[in-house]
């Protein structure tokens, strides 16, 4: 496949993601974040021991700023609804960074916090309530959630292909016991080994969202988008 752009934090979803289909799939990481942001320094260090060719799209105020007025249009005109803070935090990277690539197919990361144990509120549930949350969240996703993503991608004429939400990945994980997602305290427990087995250092990595790695979340904190939305939490 040619004309490939992977969208690339320095993770370990994208990590493994690219790790995986670059030997087959030839194409760029793109990550974007401020100047000197946790993500961008994860990125280039990933990007170097997988011997990867990686763009870095350094982010201006104004430009997030502008971004992020776009963003919440959007996804009111998406979701039929009014937008959280946490939306427009969250979706405000990825607009910008489509804006930027020139490529028109996009391999994106989404999905593996529901399906691997991503989230931090997992930890406070038992086996049973975490295996019943994950399908709840991922089910939200491949039904509501991903059209936030789709129609960002649609606005830049980009094809979004998403390897964790496939149907074969999604059957597969749901069967896998809760034990293997979050083992203690750690969570994607089962991604970290991937991750160790290709030799990554991600695997060890606790990485924050991408509003914080990036470090827009504070931008739009300064220019005030969290007072000027009602909805500051999202969840499905």
């Amino acid at each position: 496949m040619d004309n490939v752009a992977y969208l690339f934090s320095g993770g370990l979803d994208s990590s493994l993601i690219a790790s995986i289909f670059l030997p087959f799939n030839k194409g760029r990481l793109y990550c974007i974040g401020m100047s000197g942001s946790n993500d961008v320094i994860a990125a280039e260090k990933v990007a170097a021991e997988i011997g990867a060719y990686l763009e870095i799209v350094e982010a201006k105020e104004e430009e997030i700023v502008e971004a992020a007025e776009k963003v919440m249009v959007l996804i009111e005109r998406s979701m039929k609804r009014e937008p959280s803070y946490v939306e427009v935090s969250i979706y405000t990277p990825l607009y910008l960074l489509l804006s930027k690539i020139k490529e028109e197919v996009v391999i994106s990361g989404q999905g593996a916090d529901e399906l691997f144990g991503g989230y931090h509120r997992y930890l406070s549930m038992n086996a049973e309530m975490r295996a019943y949350e994950m399908e709840r969240d991922i089910e939200f996703l491949r039904r509501e959630g991903i059209k936030r993503d789709i129609a960002i991608a649609n606005e830049f004429r980009k094809k979004l292909i998403t390897p964790y939400l496939s149907e074969e990945i999604v059957k597969f994980a749901l069967t896998l016991p809760p034990e293997w997602k979050i083992k203690g305290d750690v969570r994607k427990f089962i991604l970290r080994e991937c991750a160790r087995q290709l030799s990554l250092s991600t695997a060890e990595r606790e990485k924050k969202a991408i509003q914080y790695g990036s470090g827009f979340e504070k931008v739009l904190r300064r220019h005030g988008f969290i007072d000027r939305m009602k909805n500051v939490s999202e969840g499905p």
